[in-house]
């Protein structure tokens, strides 16, 4: 039996978890005052490869296990797992509050889960998963019919709920060649070559798109670029770790609750951002839908082992570390 004060600590951790993603959010929509979206995501990747490339170096993982298939998969998640859903998800803020971006990427595990069953042989569904797909991307559906944007204005522009989608698929899709590509693969030189790839190719767009015009920018834009990288990037990666080493995979996955929570309550708070009726009912479905989901494939989030070694490094913590 697990002792009540672990059981403590571990809530503490999650909720911290969650609240680091979900405050990364509303600080991202504060700087696009003076960022563009698009440089904004480029510099936040720029930043964390300086830090993650020296690590993967000094590690001695990335001599040990470099290969030419790690670094295209790398590439490849780079710029379609981790460029094309960042942009898109800070892209999306110029349209939607920080709650509802955060309330709709919470779909992302049944979005992954119907991928996988399209794309990856032997995948299938539990009756009790369908079920919970169902439920949660109901209350999503929810969302985008009542035009919700957690805004104080009267109806909701659709290119919020599109990019947020496109950016849920593409992080989706580079979920699943981790998981499937990566088992034998660097982890941290994958991670390092990815957040170099989605800066170069971020940085490439956006410079297409629109200068860097740093007259605009305020010591406040630069210590909120700072945040994201350092807690909402780095930071997370680090306590993620924690979790899944101290109290299993199921466990961390339990910040998924607290992220839109954390989103719209700090949104509310320091943006003005508004939580309505369809927000709060699509909550409560998309959560009833995350937990039928969670416990069609965990016995228990209370009764996870700690996570050995090669677990802590595992293709499902990789996908989410940026």
């Amino acid at each position: 039996m697990r002792p009540r004060g672990r059981d403590v600590r571990g809530l503490v951790l999650v909720a911290l978890l969650g609240s680091l993603q979900g405050s990364t959010l509303v600080v991202s929509r504060f700087s696009l005052g003076q960022f563009t979206p698009l440089w904004y995501t480029a510099l936040r990747f720029l930043l964390a490869g300086i830090v993650l490339v020296p690590v993967a170096i000094t590690s001695g993982q990335m001599a040990r296990r470099f290969s030419w298939r790690s670094l295209l998969i790398g590439a490849f998640v780079g710029v379609v797992g981790t460029a094309l859903p960042f942009g898109a998800y800070v892209s999306s803020l110029q349209y939607q509050s920080s709650g509802v971006t955060a309330l709709l990427l919470t779909i992302s595990p049944m979005i992954t889960l119907i991928l996988s069953v399209l794309l990856v042989p032997d995948e299938s569904l539990t009756s009790r998963a369908v079920l919970g797909t169902i439920i949660g991307l109901g209350g999503a559906v929810l969302l985008v019919a009542f035009r919700e944007t957690g805004l104080d204005i009267e109806t909701g522009d659709y290119r919020g709920y599109v990019l947020v989608g496109a950016g849920i698929v593409g992080m989706a899709i580079g979920s699943i060649v981790i998981k499937t590509c990566l088992s034998k693969e660097g982890v941290r030189t994958v991670a390092a070559v990815r957040s170099v790839i989605a800066a170069a190719t971020l940085i490439v767009v956006a410079s297409a798109t629109g200068e860097l015009d740093l007259d605009l920018i305020e010591t406040s834009g630069w210590l909120a670029l700072l945040y994201a990288t350092g807690a909402g990037t780095l930071g997370t990666v680090l306590l993620q770790v924690k979790v899944v080493g101290t109290y299993g995979p199921s466990k961390a996955a339990e910040s998924e609750y607290v992220t839109p929570l954390a989103a719209s309550i700090l949104g509310l708070v320091f943006l003005g951002e508004v939580i309505t009726m369809p927000m709060i009912v699509g909550m409560i479905l998309i959560f009833s839908g995350l937990h039928i989901l969670s416990k069609s494939t965990q016995k228990s989030s209370f009764t996870d082992e700690p996570a050995t070694e090669s677990e802590i490094k595992a293709p499902e913590v990789l996908a989410d570390q940026l």
